[in-house]
């Protein structure tokens, strides 16, 4: 045996090696998704955001007109596809710095405040239409979202139905409340 094809094959053998070592190193198809699923569900956090609170946040320029775009798209695909492009987006970004951004603005009291007073006029609101007739139906839905008049008077069918079956007011409330909430987060 040549002490070349020696030496050629040694080489062979460590490169074979350090392509193993490669492989390892880098990240398994799962865990790529899920890194890829947890940017996703990051911007579409970031797309639920209110305008106030979106503004507190120092995002980059790319990623803020992806965000503003999915604001404006009212129909369902092309809201999920602008998502899934804020989640592409997001790869290049600090994805660390945005999530304690978030933390911070949902830890001041202000937003506390916020989304507990939002709580209790859902449940005011759901205990009106629990109560009420068609008319306080309209009225809420007019001043909720106009476009989902349907949605609501259902769930408020729903829920009276379940008031007069089990007698039980809170389920009958939660019913209406997270329709309530739902269209808060599409208007």
């Amino acid at each position: 045996m040549s002490p070349k094809l020696a030496f050629t094959t040694e080489l062979e053998r460590l490169a074979a090696l350090e392509d193993q070592l490669e492989a390892f190193a880098r990240p398994s198809r799962s865990r790529r998704k899920r890194d890829n699923e947890s940017l996703r569900q990051l911007g579409a956090d970031l797309v639920e955001l209110s305008a106030g609170r979106l503004a507190k946040l120092d995002l980059p320029v790319e990623l803020r007109r992806a965000v503003d775009e999915a604001r404006r798209l009212e129909v369902h695909g092309a809201r999920k596809r602008q998502i899934q492009y804020i989640g592409r987006v997001m790869e290049d970004c600090d994805e660390d710095a945005i999530r304690a951004a978030l933390a911070a603005i949902d830890q001041t009291p202000a937003a506390a405040t916020q989304v507990n007073e939002k709580a209790a006029a859902r449940a005011a609101t759901a205990g009106e239409l629990l109560l009420g007739d068609d008319q306080a139906v309209f009225a809420v839905a007019s001043a909720y979202a106009p476009g989902d008049l349907q949605v609501l008077r259902l769930s408020v069918r729903k829920a009276k139905k379940e008031l007069q079956t089990s007698g039980d007011a809170t389920v009958a409330r939660a019913l209406i409340e997270r329709c309530l909430a739902k269209m808060t987060h599409l208007s």
